[in-house]
């Protein structure tokens, strides 16, 4: 399992008008295929900009691994 690393544009919260923010996000899958599938549930998404990377589960810190576990994606911020 991987955690697999977008660049996205969220919707805004309120209004839902899209290209509000622009978020780095992980989400945990198998392939990047999946990945891609599942980056569109996540909370305001709006449209994927770029795939970054993708990096092994425990090669990340444990705080956004908690998020990937039990919430099923976790935003970059979350590591600093």
């Amino acid at each position: 399992m991987k955690a697999y690393r977008f660049e996205i544009y969220t919707l805004h919260p309120l209004t839902k008008d899209e290209g509000w923010d622009i978020r780095f996000r992980y989400v945990l899958a198998e392939s990047r295929k999946e990945a891609e599938k599942q980056i569109k549930n996540t909370p305001f998404f709006d449209c994927i900009v770029s795939f970054n990377f993708s990096v092994e589960l425990d090669e990340l810190d444990s705080k956004t691994a908690f998020y990937l576990i039990n919430e099923g994606y976790a935003d970059e911020e979350l590591e600093n």
